[in-house]
C-alpha cells in the first residue's frame, strides 16, 4: 500500500456524513525544523509548479508558512474531487477568482462535486472549511491570541467596525481578558460573513452586526477543546470543540441572505468562527492534519 493509499484510506474512515469539515494545519515547532532543512525544503517544494515556486520563494520570512498553505491546499481539495486509483494529495488545481480575489475551484460543471470551500490563516495555524452538497458559500476566519493589537484600546481603535449594539456590548465587559476575546470573535464573525458574501473587507463591518450578548453560551467561558489521536489514523485527528451557537446575524448585507448560520469556538490559541447557509451544529467537524508525518513519509 502506498502513501497516497493510506491518505485516501483515512479520508474514507473519517466520520461521515458531515456537511460541513473544517481542516487545521499548526506550523509547529517540529515541522518548522524539518522545514529548516534546505533539503527537505526544497523537495516539498518541488511538488508546486515552477510559477508557485518563485512566490513562495519571494516570502522572505514567510516562505514556510507560504509553502505549507499552499500544499495543505491542495492536499484538502484533492480529497475532495479525486477518486482516482492513482490519487496523489499535492496534485495541481485550478482556481479562478471573483472581482474581490475570492478563488473557487476550476473543473468540470458534470464531474459530480458539489462543494464549497474558504480558507483563513492566523500566526502559525492555517485552516481550511469544506462544505457539500450545496451551492451557497461559506466563510471561515481565525483570530490568534497573540497578535499585534493592544488589548486595552483595541475596542476604541476599531470604534468604526462596530454597530452601537456591539459596542456597547464590548464595553460593559469589565474583565480585559474576556473583553478582549469577546473583540476577537465579533473580528472573526465579521470576516467569515463577509468571505460568505464573496466581498472580503470592501464592505462597511458595521452596516451588520452580531448578537452575542443574548447568547446562552459564552465563548470566554468555553471549555478547552479535546484533541485526540484516532487509532490507525497517522495523518489526521480531531478536534472536539464546545461551540458557541444560537449567535444572530442582523443588518442591510442580510436582508438579501435567507437564512445564516453561526458558529465560534475556541481551538487553542485560536477563536475560530464558521458561517454557512446550512445548519451548523450538529453537521460540523474539525479535523487536524499532520503536515510534518506526511511530508517526511513522502520525502523519504
Amino acid at each position: 500500500m502506498t502513501i497516497s493509499d493510506d491518505i485516501r484510506g483515512e479520508f474514507k474512515s473519517l466520520d461521515k456524513p458531515k456537511q460541513t469539515t473544517v481542516y487545521i494545519v499548526t506550523i509547529d515547532k517540529i515541522l518548522n525544523e524539518f522545514l529548516e532543512d534546505d533539503f527537505n525544503f526544497e523537495i516539498c517544494l518541488r511538488y508546486l509548479s515552477l510559477d508557485e515556486q518563485l512566490k513562495v520563494r519571494s516570502k522572505k520570512y514567510d516562505s514556510k508558512k507560504e509553502l505549507i498553505n499552499r500544499l495543505f491546499t491542495r492536499l484538502v481539495l484533492n480529497l475532495q474531487v479525486d477518486n482516482s486509483d492513482s490519487f496523489q494529495p499535492f496534485n495541481a488545481l485550478k482556481f479562478q477568482y471573483n472581482e474581490y480575489g475570492k478563488p473557487s475551484l476550476l473543473r468540470a460543471i458534470d464531474d459530480g462535486k458539489n462543494f464549497q470551500f474558504n480558507a483563513s490563516t492566523s500566526n502559525d495555524i492555517l485552516s481550511m472549511v469544506i462544505q457539500s452538497g450545496i451551492e451557497s458559500s461559506v466563510g471561515i476566519d481565525l483570530s490568534h491570541s497573540r497578535q499585534k493589537i493592544d488589548p486595552d484600546s483595541c475596542i476604541e481603535d476599531f470604534r468604526q467596525i462596530f454597530d452601537d449594539s456591539e459596542y456597547q456590548h464590548l464595553s460593559q465587559i469589565e474583565n480585559k481578558n474576556d473583553q478582549y476575546n469577546t473583540f476577537n470573535q465579533y473580528w472573526t464573525l465579521k470576516e467569515a460573513f463577509t468571505k460568505l458574501l464573496g466581498c472580503g473587507l470592501n464592505i462597511d463591518l458595521a452596516s451588520f452586526w452580531f448578537d452575542l450578548k443574548s447568547t446562552a453560551q459564552s465563548l470566554v467561558h468555553c471549555k478547552p477543546n479535546n484533541v485526540s489521536k484516532v487509532e490507525n489514523f497517522k495523518y489526521f485527528y480531531k478536534h472536539d470543540v464546545d461551540w458557541t451557537t444560537n449567535i444572530n446575524i442582523r443588518g442591510k448585507a442580510v436582508q438579501d441572505i435567507e437564512k445564516c448560520y453561526c458558529v465560534s469556538g475556541i481551538i487553542s490559541p485560536i477563536i475560530i468562527s464558521v458561517i454557512s447557509q446550512l445548519p451548523l451544529e450538529r453537521n460540523l467537524q474539525v479535523i487536524g492534519v499532520d503536515m510534518y508525518q506526511l511530508l517526511l513519509d513522502y520525502t523519504k
